[in-house]
């Protein structure tokens, strides 16, 4: 009986090794694998975040430059339609004359035009009047 119950024991003790054995084969193989999948994952997730950054700054720069092109033609259809452009002024409108403006800067040059407004109400004066 006794010789039994220590076989018994010993077959028990065994199969608790075996088992041992078996789980720590596979938390070896589980642990290999996910450093596996951690490897893998890194690297999809470091050219997902790269791919998303691109994508981001190129949408920007498509943006900021169809913003920019609207600002450019907007500024040249203000300079051509203007009252001195090539399509600016109504030809019904009294004939506008120029003069430098009176304020200087320091090296006393005068950089400005402005209308010479004294000669517009001559010449509307003298255009109503020779209607009549």
């Amino acid at each position: 009986d006794t010789a039994v119950a220590a076989t018994a024991r010993e077959l028990l003790k065994i199969q608790e090794i075996f088992e041992e054995d078996i789980i720590l084969m596979n938390r070896s193989r589980m642990e290999r694998l996910e450093g596996y999948e951690k490897d893998i994952t890194a690297q999809y997730n470091k050219r997902h975040e790269f791919e998303v950054n691109r994508h981001i700054l190129d949408t920007n720069g498509r943006h900021n430059k169809h913003h920019s092109i609207i600002k450019e033609w907007k500024e040249r259809k203000k300079f051509m339609t203007s009252d001195r452009g090539v399509w600016g002024g109504d030809g019904n409108k009294t004939p506008l004359y120029w003069k430098r403006d009176t304020h200087e800067n320091y090296d006393r040059m005068r950089l400005r035009t402005c209308p010479i407004t004294s000669l517009i109400r001559t010449a509307t004066l003298s255009s109503t009047t020779n209607t009549i």
